[in-house]
């Protein structure tokens, strides 16, 4: 695939590079130990700690614990990277205005509403808040390391390892492990009151996260978690046990899922509850990650370093995690890839593909692929195939388009969703019915529409009743099947079809004057015969466009329907039998992305491309081939959003 991609980073002259968009991407940080401002694969950090996340104007703020500051990575903005506030390497206290301020060593951060972060500055042993309108910095509470109750700098502070707001309370609750305490920041009073120390369920208190009114808290050593809900008693909290596992670092609530961060080579990140399993991760060719786990990316969380896990609240199950010891910020996102990498599972919403949220993210332009099973089966000629999900067209448009969209600063990303069916389900007249259910649950922006010419059949116009569209039903109707001919009120462009077999000899009448056609090619060979068989194919498809036009996605447009039209990836040919699908499509009304010359022209260069029998079923290389070229014609065309037009000086 590497001659495919570097292909498609030429498609454009200029270059603005973005991030990546993939299950596990680079969010800033070059790596090196240092100070640098400006695009996120060159700037430097050094132990960056803490994260907060501010969903509404798309900001990621970092404690950038040894550069004694705060970054801002504008995640709306290629993920360009500012200082905040605090001089870069110079450790020391000061409030006042953001450009006076200085800091030592920040390690945690939250966000509050009316654009207020909270600074856990751990080496003055204070909590400091930053008012990011008025760009000042104030002390709420601490001045001195300990374990002292009270108001303000009356309170003593050691050393926390997890800090989070509960908007309920208008309060910060944080963990200090070392002394066995949950410790709660009054922030109308500024008074610290510690809620736990030294309890059996949870001696040592560490990963924490807030929602809905309620703390969730594990034990940093222990396999202990509790959901805890505040009330006005001695008690402090209604304790419920959730299971986890032993040494958490920290958890996040995406999606309505409760997430954990641990330091466990083998599993480092876990969905607790609901659905309770140990998430993996593949790299874009379907292959496990363990080995990059163990080595590179999660390091700190199995040597059990103090970091950030977050939930990006504009993108469901997706999360950024800091890496002190690597000088970077990643993130990475569930889509069940463990459970559903096989590449004919389907997920819950019917789609033979990975667990996509429903709510599509800010940046995201989402692709539907709708066909039969040369979308989602990967078959050799020996009668083996490849059952890897990552191998199969949608995987590879995804990152094709998503590479181009990196390297070209695209203002885009995208997401390709499979939408399949077995082929002895007419392509034609399912999708009628599928797709825009689909469409609006997943806010769809292109619909690409695989249209195998493989076989050409009208059974399903004898075999069920017809619809106020004048489409067949979904499904085959029995007592619809006993009725005689007269009785069923057949389709008058379907009898003006028949009556023209019978004539020409195409087709005979059974004993119960059904006609049966004996070939379909004859019919569209035939010029006469053709233009009822493309009214008759093209109608469903034709219908289903009327319906995608009443659909508005979140961006306030129609989704776009694209007919693919692509023959044959064996050697055979396809010139005769091509003008029946180009007038198909052109009754449809819809854009055609015609690819059969593409495939002729190539496909002797990269043969085999299929099983080379039965279904012409693509193999892997087959599934790269194609997938490349509809990325190259969607950008040629400017069907999907492409990076502007490079300045000629």
């Amino acid at each position: 695939m590497t001659g495919f991609l570097l292909l498609m980073c030429l498609a454009f002259p200029a270059f603005a590079l973005g991030p990546m968009y993939s299950s596990r991407d680079l969010v800033a940080g070059e790596g090196t130990a240092g100070w640098e401002d400006g695009p996120f694969y060159s700037a430097q950090f050094r132990s960056p700690v803490g994260l907060a996340v501010d969903g509404t104007q798309r900001l990621l703020y970092v404690a950038d614990k040894e550069n004694h500051c705060l970054r801002v990575i504008d995640l709306s903005n290629e993920n360009k990277v500012d200082t905040l506030c605090g001089k870069p390497g110079k450790a020391g206290f000061a409030d006042g205005p953001l450009t006076d301020s200085l800091f030592n060593q920040p390690t945690q951060l939250a966000f509050l509403p009316n654009r207020r972060l909270v600074v856990l500055d751990q080496g003055n042993f204070r909590i400091r808040l930053v008012d990011l309108d008025k760009k000042t910095v104030t002390t709420l509470a601490g001045g001195a390391g300990g374990e002292l109750d009270g108001i303000g700098e009356k309170a003593q502070i050691g050393w926390v390892w997890n800090m989070v707001y509960l908007e309920s309370e208008d309060a910060l609750y944080f963990t200090q492990p070392e002394s066995g305490t949950l410790r709660r920041l009054d922030l109308k009073t500024n008074e610290i009151s510690t809620q736990a120390k030294s309890d059996l369920r949870i001696p040592h208190p560490g990963a924490l996260c807030a929602n809905n009114g309620k703390l969730y808290i594990c034990d940093k050593e222990l396999a202990q978690g509790y959901e805890l809900t505040p009330k006005n008693d001695p008690t402090h909290f209604d304790w419920v046990p959730f299971t986890c596992n032993a040494k958490s670092l920290g958890l996040a609530i995406s999606d309505g899922a409760l997430y954990a961060l641990q330091a466990d080579a083998l599993t480092p990140v876990s969905r607790l509850m609901p659905s309770p399993r140990n998430l993996r991760f593949f790299n874009p060719w379907g292959e496990p990650t363990l080995n990059f786990i163990q080595q590179s990316l999660f390091s700190e969380m199995v040597q059990g370093f103090p970091l950030s896990f977050k939930a990006d609240p504009l993108s469901p199950r997706r999360f950024f995690i800091s890496h002190p010891a690597l000088n970077s910020v990643t993130s990475l996102r569930d889509l069940d890839e463990a459970d559903l990498m096989i590449n004919e599972s389907l997920n819950s919403s019917g789609l033979m593909d990975l667990e996509y949220p429903t709510v599509k993210p800010p940046q995201v332009f989402r692709i539907l692929l709708a066909g039969d099973s040369h979308l989602f089966h990967n078959d050799n000629g020996d009668g083996t195939g490849d059952k890897n999900r990552m191998t199969l067209l949608a995987k590879k448009l995804e990152m094709d388009l998503n590479t181009v969209a990196a390297v070209d600063g695209a203002p885009k990303r995208f997401e390709v969703l499979t939408l399949g069916q077995l082929s002895w389900s007419p392509i034609n007249l399912w999708p009628y019915y599928l797709v825009p259910p689909i469409v609006k649950k997943f806010d769809i922006d292109l619909v690409l529409y695989f249209q195998e010419p493989l076989h050409v059949d009208l059974s399903y116009y004898f075999d069920r009743p017809l619809s106020t569209d004048r489409v067949p039903a979904k499904d085959v109707d029995p007592e619809y099947l006993l009725k005689s001919i007269k009785d069923k009120k057949r389709d008058p462009v379907l009898d003006q079809l028949l009556d023209l077999c019978v004539k020409k000899k195409y087709g005979a009448a059974d004993k119960q004057g059904n006609i049966q056609i004996q070939n379909y090619r004859d019919l569209m060979m035939d010029p006469e015969t053709r233009v009822k068989l493309v009214e008759l194919y093209a109608r469903p498809l034709k219908a289903l466009q009327g319906k995608l036009s009443s659909i508005r996605t979140t961006g306030g447009t129609a989704p776009v329907w694209i007919t693919c039209l692509i023959p044959m990836v064996r050697l055979q040919p396809f010139k005769e039998e091509k003008p029946f699908w180009l007038d198909v499509d052109t009754e449809v009304g819809a854009p055609i992305l015609d690819l059969s010359d593409l495939v002729t022209a190539l496909r002797v260069s990269f043969y085999p491309l299929s099983e080379l029998k039965d279904n012409d079923h693509y193999n892997t290389r087959g599934h790269e081939l194609i997938a490349y070229l509809i990325a190259h014609e969607l950008i040629r065309h400017q069907w999907v959003p492409t990076p502007p037009a490079p300045t000629v000086k």
